[in-house]
């Protein structure tokens, strides 16, 4: 198994990275089929203007505002617009292959992720690096509940049901390349609200040699 890893990283290498790349360098050329609604100009003037303040911002072919709030060698926060957040994490494949972790979410009406990977160059890759299917509900709901040993299971099969559709959300650690899944809440009576907070629980994942192990 682990030789099979190490040919997958040394191929995926060979068409991610020539050079070592910087988020910046992403972000100059991002294309539209990742933000529909940024243009080439666009993103090539919005890291113009991030190299002269901490948060940077443009008009977007919307007429709306997208804006960069953190930016580093390896990470960087946007906000897309009014509802939409996206993250970029570059990560090591090796010595000197990079893949690229793009985060998207739509924070109304409730925050729901979307993960993609892709080559330094912008083609998207079909594997998830041993991240779990943020589709999948029935592995969400397994991975990001559990009953309490107090609780009887019939009134955790009932707080789960409030849960339902299951609506994942993901975030990137602001130290090292960690990566956090988490339940997002749909509207809840208060009367409820403790016990059901008391079921849920977020799932950390570590990048370690080329992929994403579960903490």
């Amino acid at each position: 198994m682990r030789t099979l890893i190490l040919i997958f990283v040394f191929l995926l290498g060979m068409q991610c990275v020539k050079a070592q790349k910087s988020v910046k360098d992403l972000l100059a050329t991002i294309p539209e089929s990742v933000v529909p609604y940024l243009t080439a100009e666009q993103a090539a003037e919005l890291v113009k203007f991030t190299d002269e303040s901490k948060a940077a911002s443009v008009k977007n072919a919307l007429n709306g505002t997208t804006s960069v709030d953190t930016l580093a060698a390896d990470f960087a926060s946007l906000k897309l617009n009014g509802v939409t957040d996206m993250q970029v994490r570059l990560l090591p494949l090796g010595d000197t292959a990079q893949v690229v972790c793009v985060i998207k979410t739509v924070n109304k009406p409730v925050p729901e992720s979307t993960v993609k990977f892709y080559t330094t160059d912008w083609k998207q890759l079909d594997s998830h690096f041993n991240l779990p299917d943020g589709g999948d509900a029935c592995l969400m709901m397994s991975m990001l509940t559990h009953r309490p040993d107090t609780m009887p299971e019939t009134r955790f099969d009932e707080l789960c049901k409030y849960l339902d559709p299951i609506i994942v959300s993901a975030d990137f650690s602001n130290i090292g390349q960690g990566l956090t899944y988490s339940l997002s809440l749909p509207f809840i009576q208060k009367g409820d609200m403790d016990e059901i907070k008391s079921i849920i629980r977020q799932k950390f994942f570590k990048w370690q040699a080329g992929l994403f192990k579960e903490c």
